[in-house]
């Protein structure tokens, strides 16, 4: 069954008060170069090392996300995607944006999809 109990998280609505990040995101404001650039380059090569990957490569959004692993799965026109309904609307947008149709299947208690619902779909 789910646990109610609170849990401590990152506060979504309060900034982090660091001046070393105040200062590094003025550079790349200053710098012109929002989703381009140095600390992306940066980013990029610090990702392939820690991952151990011939290739990292960043996005703009968590839609974009989206997009970009669903095209790098080949997901097209006659795929079906199972996804939730319990969700924001951006990963509908993608699938459908990709050619793909969205397959609704139910949420369990613990707010993930719900595993038999899926192998009922799939089989």
């Amino acid at each position: 069954m789910y646990n109610q109990k609170m849990t401590r998280s990152i506060s979504m609505k309060e900034p982090l008060d660091s001046r070393e990040i105040e200062q590094a995101i003025l550079k790349v404001v200053r710098s012109g170069h929002l989703a381009r650039g140095e600390a992306v380059w940066k980013l990029e090569k610090t990702l392939e090392s820690i991952f151990q990957v011939k290739h990292a490569v960043t996005v703009s959004s968590g839609t974009g996300s989206l997009h970009v692993s669903l095209l790098a799965l080949d997901i097209g026109k006659g795929d079906e995607v199972i996804t939730s309904p319990f969700t924001f609307v951006s990963p509908i947008n993608m699938i459908i944006a990709c050619g793909a149709k969205p397959v609704f299947v139910d949420i369990g208690e613990d707010y993930n999809l719900d595993t038999i619902q899926i192998k009922r779909w799939i089989y």
